[in-house]
């Protein structure tokens, strides 16, 4: 996929090679590889090509590419990109395996030979660890069990588990069955619990027999006995735990255990395995390679195609403990100067542009799969396949900071076409996509399945009704099933926060139902919209064997969004969703975006013109304070109006606004749209007429007024019309109700070319309104 093609999925494409065979130059590499000549009869290593491209990319005339000979590259350390490593020019450095060539990345030790027969009786097997560090082995292309009890039995939900009588958040302490937990000294165990959206690691510090001895108290060693009980004790109620880090737990085939005071690692093989022929990999990079660039010049134009990354880990939580809460995000949660403990991945990039991961694989990973940070745009991640993952799949703003800035921003990211499974292993509260204040991005044509918690989450907490940094992004035609199959509060797909523009349509989601050991009351569902979701649409989507279709936290500051359409049956749906041979990326639907944040005075943002005889139209502060709104002003004589030129639009079009009215009697021209070539104050009939009057939104029916609903002055009310040119009729949605379908156009048009805000000739009052989008749906 050309970096041409990912940016036009957004509108803005940089210049690129005239055709996909403008080649510089090639730079040759092997496992065995050595010197700088990178040739294809004297191939280097890898680093080394990364010099070499360092001294030929300056002025570049085509891309370069890298081209990996077939083989296991064993990586000593992260490989580290940045700006000086990026394509100039509009061209890229790619990194490919070369035809044919079955390339990996791995951060892991070969251990397949040098074991020796420890326990004879048990079938155990040892040998030296070499100084590392672990909490992952991986046998073949699977994962070995760390030792724990109770032993895995399930691996689709990770269970069976344990079950915590309670907990004491106060004391910050575990109520357990006293025979549960082996007799011994267990101190450093881990108890790693789950509850709600929640996943604790847990290092016990003293066990102690309650009167009776029937149950036992657990206190926990610190940093995170003093994090990881925040929360009411309803949280902590039947909590499903299990215990590891202990060499009498390793008890079955399959599993292993790391002692770290001995430097060695033990293993008791399943049936048919064949010590020191069986291809074994202990991990000892967290990540394999960072695409990092800085605040004065990001990593751009960069790809890499057909490269498995495998073998990582991640050992904070050996070292410290480690309490998360959704996606994976270490606790304490700092939205509001962004997240410095961030979990390690695969792949990572900051202050990165242009950069795609195409046709390649990530599995057997320790952390997350793939990632990026922060200022990170027109990023492509197309068409891999992740596996075996032990956190989130993809994560996307991982440093999460709650109205992050422009330069902060992660927009622009195309996740398509991808198969992503097993994820969530160790980090129960991973996700298959965890993407945080995302903007302006599409998740499309995806198969996410068989994960402990949520498939996709678009949006994160941010405790008001405000414009978080997030919004405008496409969830659709993906198939998503068998999620939460261990943990609630969650769901096939799922929002936070304010999504102007964000729309969820033509996804197929299935078989995402309550695990046996999930007791918490938390909903599930195909799609839920949980705290503070606003303006999300939710359309054509089939929902086969869920727990519920929609849940809306309405609770919890969930309002004003709209759905349609949606329901158990479509061949049409079903058959379009997830990924496909022939994939070829979506535009973004989206035409106009406005937030009105960035404004002051009477300038609008471009697109936007002021009409304006009498009265005033300018921008003023609103509720948030650091929100912004456009307000409209006038007495009784003139008029007074914002106009936005849309273009020529035909199909279904639709315009999202929001309204608040000091006063409800006065006639005002909420949302008028007009066909191409309006101009204002020449009595042009628009094509919908939206209007406030007489304490009622009303509309007209070709020539007839419709009341809507009643309004109250000072009020928010949330519109979104949808207009279809096709059939020239338009429904209108209300506070995420809609009233009414099949509204007749008060004026025939084949298209839709404005949209108009304002107050007429001979009404006077006032009103302010926010938060326009418009989209135009797919055909």
């Amino acid at each position: 996929m050309s970096v041409a093609l990912v940016a036009s999925v957004f509108g803005a494409a940089p210049p690129v090679s005239a055709a996909a065979e403008d080649v510089q130059t090639f730079v040759h590499v092997s496992t065995s590889g050595t010197g700088s000549a990178c040739s294809q009869s004297v191939p280097c290593s890898l680093e080394a090509a990364v010099a070499k491209v360092r001294t030929i990319n300056s002025n570049m005339t085509g891309d370069i590419v890298v081209s990996l000979d077939d083989g296991r590259y064993e990586l000593d350390e992260t490989l580290e990109l940045g700006a000086s490593d990026s394509g100039t020019n509009g061209h890229q450095v790619r990194y490919v395996a070369a035809d044919g060539a079955d390339v990996t990345l791995s951060g892991g030790a070969d251990f397949t030979t040098g074991w020796t027969l420890s326990n004879p009786t048990l079938g155990i097997y040892q040998r030296d660890a070499e100084g590392l560090d672990f909490r992952q082995l991986y046998v073949a292309e699977d994962r070995g069990v760390r030792a724990r009890t109770p032993n895995l039995e399930t691996p689709s939900d990770g269970g069976p588990f344990l079950i915590a009588s309670g907990a004491d958040p106060a004391a910050r302490t575990y109520t357990v069955e006293t025979g549960d937990i082996p007799a011994g000294d267990r101190s450093g165990t881990e108890f790693i619990s789950t509850s709600w959206w929640y996943q604790n690691i847990l290092r016990i510090d003293e066990i102690v027999a309650d009167a009776g001895g029937v149950t036992s108290t657990v206190s926990f060693m610190e940093p995170e006995r003093s994090i990881g009980f925040g929360q009411a004790a309803k949280y902590y109620d039947d909590s499903p735990y299990r215990l590891e880090g202990s060499l009498d737990f390793l008890d079955v085939g399959g599993e292993w255990f790391l002692d770290t005071g001995a430097d060695t690692v033990y293993y008791k093989p399943k049936a048919g395995q064949a010590m020191n022929t069986t291809t074994i990999t202990a991990p000892r990079l967290e990540t394999l390679v960072r695409l990092a660039g800085t605040a004065s010049g990001s990593v751009t134009d960069v790809t890499f195609s057909g490269i498995t990354f495998a073998h990582t880990t991640w050992n904070e939580p050996s070292q410290s403990g480690l309490v998360t809460t959704q996606g994976v995000l270490p606790r304490p949660v700092t939205i509001e100067t962004g997240h410095v403990d961030i979990v390690p991945a695969a792949v990572t990039l900051a202050f990165a542009e242009r950069v795609t991961v195409e046709n390649s694989r990530f599995m057997l990973l320790g952390a997350h799969g793939m990632q990026t940070v922060k200022a990170t745009r027109d990023i492509s991640i197309v068409s891999n396949d992740f596996d075996l993952i032990a956190g989130n799949a993809i994560h996307l703003d991982a440093y999460s900071k709650l109205k992050p800035t422009v330069a902060e921003q992660t927009s622009r990211i195309l996740v398509g076409n991808n198969t992503i499974s097993r994820f969530g292993r160790d980090y129960a509260n991973g996700m298959g996509v965890a993407a945080f204040y995302l903007s302006d991005s599409i998740i499309e044509h995806n198969l996410i399945t068989d994960g402990y918690y949520t498939g996709i989450q678009v949006g994160f907490q941010q405790r008001a009704h405000l414009d978080g940094g997030g919004g405008d992004n496409k969830i659709r035609y993906n198939e998503v099933s068998y999620t939460n199959r261990l943990i609630g509060d969650g769901g096939g797909i799922y929002t936070l926060g304010r999504q102007l523009g964000t729309e969820i349509h033509g996804n197929w989601v299935h078989h995402v139902v309550k695990g046996p050991w999930n007791f918490t009351t938390a909903p599930i569902a195909a799609v839920y919209l949980d705290n503070y979701t606003e303006y999300a649409t939710v359309r054509d989507n089939v929902f086969q064997t869920v727990a519920k279709n929609i849940h809306l936290q309405t609770g919890v500051g969930t309002r004003n969004n709209v759905s349609f359409r949606n329901g158990t049956t479509g061949t049409g749906i079903t058959a379009k969703a997830g990924p496909t041979p022939d994939y070829q990326p979506g535009v973004s639907n989206t035409i106009r975006k406005d937030t009105f944040n960035a404004t002051s005075g009477t300038v609008l943002p471009g697109g936007w013109a002021v009409y304006s005889t009498a009265g005033s139209v300018s921008t003023v502060d609103s509720t948030p304070t650091d929100n912004r709104a456009v307000s409209i002003t006038k007495g009784a004589t003139g008029a007074s109006a914002a106009i936005l030129d849309v273009g020529t639009l035909s199909g279904v079009v639709n315009v999202d606004a929001s309204y608040v009215l000091s006063d409800v009697s006065s006639w005002k021209s909420l949302l008028y749209m007009h066909a191409p070539g309006f101009e204002p104050g020449l009595g042009t009939q628009p094509v919908v007429s939206l209007i406030a009057y007489g304490g009622k939104l009303q509309v007209f029916d070709g020539s007839t007024y419709t009341e809507l609903a009643p309004i109250t002055a000072g009020s928010l009310y949330a519109v979104k019309i949808v207009a279809d040119t096709t059939t020239q009729s338009y429904r209108v949605f209300i506070n995420g109700t809609e009233r009414g379908a099949g509204h007749p156009f008060r004026a025939p048009a084949s298209d839709i070319g404005a949209v108009y805000v304002g107050i007429g000739s001979g009404h006077a009052g006032a009103f302010t309104f926010d938060n326009v989008a418009v989209t135009v749906d797919p055909a």
